[in-house]
């Protein structure tokens, strides 16, 4: 079975939904990777199938349903602040329509023509001084995102290309996904 990454946690304990003891340990295996934030600060737990450590509440945490052995292991934490988050993230669909698949922050892509695209902000930047990473592919073919030709960053959008791993001419990809930091 593959390891899964679980998210969209926001209390450590407790039982509810939101709640890292909630994921059912029965669909779990080890090496599976929690992500939880509460009240600004990231936790990252790793899961021992062997554990059968006792539950503290933080560094040590046992699903409530069909724990047996198993325990969410405290790996890292940090507080978060703006400068280490994305401002905003998008994965889309670039080729026929575009289509955006998932997003934060992200109003809306716009088809500048083969290969280019301008992503809009729905909350705008602080500044253009930012810092966009990304990649792009399609079926066969692996590229990379660079801004559009003769275009700056704008606190409000951002104009990129997808490009081949040739460097030649843009190209519509299937997967484009970019995340933008700072600004």
């Amino acid at each position: 079975m593959a390891n899964k990454a679980y998210g969209s946690k926001t209390t450590l304990i407790g039982g509810g939904a939101t709640a890292l003891d909630s994921i059912d340990g029965a669909g779990l295996v080890d090496g599976d990777i929690a992500f939880v934030a509460v009240s600004g600060i990231l936790y990252v737990y790793r899961l021992n199938a062997t554990s059968g450590a006792t539950d503290d509440g933080l560094n040590v945490i046992a699903p409530d349903a069909n724990a047996g052995d198993k325990r969410w292991i405290l790996q890292y934490h940090e507080a978060l602040s703006k400068d280490k988050i994305a401002k905003a993230w998008v994965k889309f669909n670039g080729t026929g329509t575009v289509a955006i698949v998932d997003d934060f922050n992200v109003d809306s892509i716009t088809d500048d023509g083969t290969g280019n695209y301008t992503i809009t902000f729905t909350t705008a930047l602080d500044s253009a001084n930012y810092v966009a990473a990304g990649m792009a592919g399609h079926t066969n073919d692996g590229g990379y995102i660079r801004l559009q030709n003769g275009e700056t960053p704008a606190a409000g959008s951002c104009k990129i290309s997808t490009m081949p791993n040739d460097g030649q001419a843009p190209m519509d990809t299937i997967h484009c996904m970019v995340a933008f930091f700072g600004g």
